[in-house]
């Protein structure tokens, strides 16, 4: 997400995990309020939400690890050469445990302002 985005795409915001479960990035440490309006309105749809938190690895661009790629039971998740790259994939793999979560370089596609969710399309046949 850009600087001057708020809040970016939904893909950078929150993820489907399961019936009645969802994830949402990383707000705690970025925004709480937006966190707290979030939380307000998925409460009302989803009986479990967990939270990616990086605490004091939080970066600008920590946002892009939750614009992972699923193919199948395979999460691509996107690394970008900061400290909350193994903080992702170590609560990724805890929430989505049927799933092989495989860490993926992206700095190129981050740069550009989205993630491998943005750049593919997924089709449940």
């Amino acid at each position: 997400m850009g600087q001057a985005e708020k809040c970016g795409h939904s893909d950078g915001m929150v993820r489907y995990v399961e019936p009645g479960h969802i994830v949402i990035n990383n707000y705690a440490d970025i925004d709480e309020q937006l966190r707290e309006e979030l939380l307000k309105v998925l409460r009302l749809h989803f009986s479990k939400i967990s939270e990616l938190q990086y605490g004091k690895y939080a970066r600008m661009n920590s946002w892009a690890h939750i614009n992972f790629l699923r193919v199948g039971n395979f999460l691509l998740v996107p690394q970008i050469g900061i400290a909350s790259d193994t903080v992702a994939i170590e609560q990724l793999k805890e929430i989505y445990r049927d799933c092989e979560v495989v860490p993926c370089e992206a700095k190129g596609i981050v740069a550009k302002g989205g993630a491998f969710n943005c750049v593919s399309w997924n089709i449940k046949e």
